[in-house]
């Protein structure tokens, strides 16, 4: 509900708002600006597409698949695990799809 008590429907303008919020989480003591994700991860099949999608929810710093590949697999753990919170869904679930 709005703060007038009235429910509004969803127009492309509050949806594209909505997708573009961000959230600053800390790992291992320094920041990572993330995005939600996009519902097109949803239909990702090969796990090079889906971390390549998961990666776009990376604002800040950009990464590439090459660089994430080369990081410690615990940075890699939290980082998705922070986008796939804030994306609402679990982690179990994004390693499923």
């Amino acid at each position: 509900m709005s703060e007038k008590g009235v429910v509004e429907f969803w127009n492309l303008d509050s949806l594209k708002t909505f997708a573009e919020e961000t959230k600053d989480v800390e790992i291992f003591g320094k920041l990572v600006r993330i995005k939600k994700l996009p519902a097109s991860i949803m239909n990702a099949k090969e796990d090079a597409n889906m971390v390549e999608q998961l990666l776009e929810a990376v604002v800040e710093p950009k990464i590439s698949k090459k660089q994430f590949d080369s990081f410690p697999i615990d940075f890699g753990n939290k980082l998705i695990k922070a986008i796939s919170e804030f994306s609402s869904i679990g982690v179990d679930d994004a390693e499923k799809n």
